[in-house]
């Protein structure tokens, strides 16, 4: 349920370079819109303006990538393989 409310985050539907300066911060914070982004980048090159950066979404996915491996390896004792 959490994924469907967080769609219209994804920027799949919408071009940061069309959302005013003010709010582009919403879409840029999450990852998935970043690197929607670096896609149109390489798609469209100099017709669509992409706006997206690198480091950011490298950086929350490598954090995201230590947290999901803690909890497997917490999680890993309490499941049985049968």
């Amino acid at each position: 349920m959490f994924s469907y409310l967080a769609l219209p985050l994804t920027g799949a539907f919408v071009m940061v370079d069309w959302v005013p300066q003010k709010y582009r911060w919403i879409l840029m914070s999450s990852p998935s819109s970043e690197a929607v982004e670096m896609i149109r980048g390489g798609q469209f090159g100099f017709y669509a303006h992409a706006h997206y950066d690198i480091t950011y979404t490298i950086a929350v996915n490598f954090i995201l990538t230590i947290i999901g491996l803690h909890l497997t390896m917490t999680v890993k004792k309490y499941i049985t393989i049968q």
